[in-house]
């Protein structure tokens, strides 16, 4: 389309320069042309016609020429405008927006620092109390359902992107093992901490056989005293989760960078 419109701008071009030197040698041999018939005026005064009345033709057809083409370029300048405009309000949207995830984000990964979990070996080995025990790990449990319920509600609109679809698949599969483990907390802590039987497990706590972990399972169904290597196994569990806080913390990096990339590039496809 570009080029068709171009091939027409040079051929009117080509066209009017071709009439501004056809027509006065054509006009010099028309006049000259006898005529059976009463004429006001003579050649001299019919060729300063013709010029005046052809260069206020062509005057008025330049002048229309430059008023179109400066008309074309405003246009074109305006909608660019009005398309920056429009560009500039939506990053800064997406600027704040991406403010309020980094900030949800870091208070979703301080729920998965090491030190929560520490500071729960310590307190069964000094065999706190259970409730305090209990308090301590339901405290951590809801504040990352909160914290992860906020972040779900911010991105739920963009989960069609890659990196977000990656983020929810990377940090879905790390909670659900940390969760795990501080399930498995909850129930070694109430063992330790009561003297719990194997043969009192079902009927001390509750929904046993749904929360504790597959791998607690099977050492207390191995262990022929329930409470032998109780808080080892407590540990191992623990240092399973050393890498969690470093997993999500380079999601996080990684979505937060790429979301960035995608917000610079909305002024960046105006200039």
């Amino acid at each position: 389309m570009k080029l068709f419109h171009k091939k027409i701008k040079w051929a009117v071009i080509i066209g009017v320069l071709a009439m501004a030197l056809i027509f006065p040698i054509a006009l010099n041999y028309i006049l000259l042309i006898p005529l059976n018939a009463n004429i006001v005026g003579d050649s001299t005064h019919w060729l300063s016609f013709w010029g005046g009345y052809m260069g206020a033709i062509i005057s008025s057809a330049v002048a229309f020429i430059i008023l179109y083409v400066q008309y074309r370029n405003n246009k074109k300048e305006n909608s660019k405008n009005r398309q920056l405009q429009l560009n500039v309000l939506l990053y800064q949207q997406e600027t704040a927006w991406l403010n309020k995830l980094r900030e949800a984000t870091v208070n979703n990964l301080q729920q998965y620092h090491s030190n929560n979990l520490i500071d729960i070996s310590n307190m069964i080995s000094k065999n706190d109390d259970i409730y305090h025990i209990l308090d301590k790990t339901r405290s951590i449990i809801d504040n990352l359902i909160l914290t992860e319920t906020t972040i779900n509600m911010m991105i739920q609109d963009k989960s069609d992107q890659e990196h977000i679809k990656s983020y929810y698949e990377k940090i879905d599969v790390t909670r659900q093992k940390y969760i795990s483990v501080l399930r498995d907390i909850q129930i070694i802590s109430a063992i330790f901490c009561n003297k719990i039987t194997k043969s009192q497990l079902s009927r001390n706590i509750n929904n046993y056989d749904d929360i504790a972990s597959i791998e607690l399972k099977k050492h207390i169904e191995n262990s022929n005293e329930i409470l032998s290597g109780i808080l080892d196994f407590m540990d191992d569990r623990i240092n399973s989760c050393n890498n969690c806080y470093e997993e999500i913390r380079a999601t996080v990096q990684l979505c937060i960078s790429k979301e960035q990339v995608r917000i610079n590039s909305i002024l960046n496809d105006c200039i």
